[in-house]
């Protein structure tokens, strides 16, 4: 078993710097800065394979660009409609690409149209009002700016609807676990870190 790390590409907030720090070895990522069903070139690949390659999690080990999610299917392979040969040969060959450069966990999904679409089931549950629908709110976007750029925090700690995962924004991680409704808790513990550990690590 491989431990990875879901990074959405060089604007992500999460920098792989900080990332290789967590314990994983293996990066998912995707191209996203290619159009939707255009072909990944062999070039591109290589490009964004060996920046990931460019940190180490160790003095002796790289991180990997273990899986691609996704490399997405459009909409007219979906249908069967419009310009669906062309876009299963761009398909075809950004597999091809993706095996030359020895990428080969491919993840889809195959959503007509609505693709990910997320919903809120459990907040009659939790007892909480429903999350509105025109997104987050000024109040919101307020208490996230005070958080992440304070100076003398450690981490986030919170519950949600999605699944368990670490988020590392502005050098801080968010620690997620899955909706409390169905009785999820994460137990963490906060040890100091002696400074030949930090060396032998790399730990910034």
């Amino acid at each position: 078993m491989e431990y990875t790390f879901r990074w959405f590409g060089p604007q992500d907030p999460s920098k792989l710097k900080e990332i290789r720090q967590i314990g994983i070895s293996g990066i998912v990522t995707s191209l996203a800065n290619v159009k939707y069903g255009q072909k990944w070139s062999s070039e591109d690949i290589k490009k964004r394979k060996s920046f990931i390659e460019s940190f180490k999690v160790n003095k002796s080990k790289k991180l990997n660009w273990s899986v691609v999610e996704s490399l997405p299917v459009h909409n007219d392979i979906k249908k069967r409609s419009g310009k669906y040969k062309y876009f299963i040969d761009q398909y075809k060959d950004s597999l091809v690409n993706l095996a030359k450069n020895k990428i080969t966990n491919i993840c889809y999904n195959f959503m007509p149209l609505i693709d990910w679409v997320r919903t809120d089931l459990n907040f009659e549950l939790e007892r909480r009002p429903k999350w509105p629908e025109n997104g987050h709110t000024k109040t919101t976007f307020e208490f996230y700016k005070k958080v992440f750029n304070s100076s003398n925090l450690m981490g986030i700690f919170a519950g949600h609807i999605h699944q368990n995962s670490i988020e590392i924004i502005n050098g801080k991680p968010q620690i997620v676990s899955d909706d409390n409704a169905h009785g999820a808790y994460l137990d963490i513990d906060l040890m100091p870190i002696d400074e030949n550990y930090k060396k032998k690590n790399m730990i910034l």
